[in-house]
């Protein structure tokens, strides 16, 4: 009984073992299959499990050839994981915070609210608190949109909502007028058939600051793979629409580990402004206490766009917590 129990526990180790190391080395051959992609976005996960299989496999595995295949195997994803995950969390330790003149300064904040979130009070004092002259939701869900106009329209005169699809009930608030531009796709309509909306507005130039682009949306999650793929072409078609400095915030569904997103960043020559600050989940949501570890949310800019980098807000109550930025827009003759 002893022996079947032994060989139980060992199998079930290997196997748990070479999940892991499959599934970081799967995720990072995801550059020459995009399918196989969809396994970058966890690949903390995959990290985390491959150490902890190379610190328990000595002790558990006595025999070869096993033992030495496990442990070889795990070395292997261990490697492919940190040569994904590692990068992120230097960019994000290395950033460097520009002069920026608080005077002329500007403040954009992306906040996934969280459907499931009643605590429309706390939500509002989230934002209040940050207080950001741009702000750009997600899951903004029709009681948000009632519950949260009364509290904010006084704060926040200037407006832009969508609804329709799953994905599509994304808004944005400013202190100041914008228009919408090409590149706009935004049905304020719950007939309306679209999964996703995309907001892309100009704000005018000012005495203090130039003309500048907002764009906001909010993608599917990474699976069906195809779906996002479809996203991401849609998105980019639409950056392409937009002239002069621009800013990109929302939730992507998509980490920074991702293939995917990399290929956006760099098919419409953005830069990101958020680097290893994990938005993913905010407490107390979940019911098991754990620290965010994902980062599903971004803010990138493109053009003569300079800003701080991004910093963390409270939840309100959402599983997500909001990241918002300061910023300035250059003249081009700066």
């Amino acid at each position: 009984m002893r022996k079947a129990f032994n060989s139980f526990v060992i199998f079930g180790f290997a196997a748990t073992a070479g999940f892991f190391a499959l599934a970081a080395i799967v995720g990072f051959l995801g550059f020459a299959l995009w399918p196989f992609d969809v396994f970058n976005h966890l690949q903390p996960i995959w990290l985390a499990g491959g150490i902890l299989c190379l610190l328990i496999a000595p002790f558990i595995l006595r025999r070869q050839p096993i033992r030495g295949f496990v442990i070889a195997l795990s070395a292997t994803g261990f490697l492919a994981s940190t040569s994904i995950v590692l990068p992120e969390y230097l960019a994000g330790v290395r950033q460097v915070t520009p002069d920026v003149d608080t005077d002329k300064s500007l403040r954009l904040m992306t906040f996934n609210i969280f459907a499931k979130n009643d605590d429309l009070n706390a939500l509002a004092l989230s934002v209040l608190e940050v207080d950001p002259d741009i702000v750009v939701f997600q899951e903004f869900w029709r009681w948000h949109r009632a519950g949260l106009e009364e509290r904010l329209t006084e704060t926040y005169p200037y407006t832009l909502h969508c609804q329709g699809g799953r994905r599509s009930f994304i808004a944005l608030y400013a202190k100041f007028p914008f228009a919408p531009q090409p590149g706009n796709d935004c049905m304020d309509s719950l007939a309306a058939n679209q999964r996703t909306s995309i907001i892309s507005v100009k704000f005018p130039a000012t005495e203090t600051h130039e003309s500048f682009n907002v764009v906001t949306t909010h993608f599917d999650w990474p699976i069906p793979i195809a779906r996002q793929r479809q996203q991401v072409d849609t998105f980019i078609t639409a950056l392409q629409q937009v002239e002069g400095p621009m800013l990109v915030a929302g939730d992507f569904n998509s980490t920074p580990y991702s293939y995917s997103l990399k290929g956006l960043i760099e098919r419409a020559s953005l830069r990101r402004i958020a680097k290893g600050i994990p938005t993913w989940p905010a407490p107390p949501t979940y019911p098991i206490p754990m620290p965010a570890w994902l980062q599903l949310d971004q803010l990138m800019s493109r053009g003569d766009v300079v800003a701080t980098p991004a910093r963390r807000g409270p939840s309100g109550g959402s599983d997500h917590f909001p990241l918002y930025t300061d910023f300035i827009v250059q003249s081009s003759n700066e």
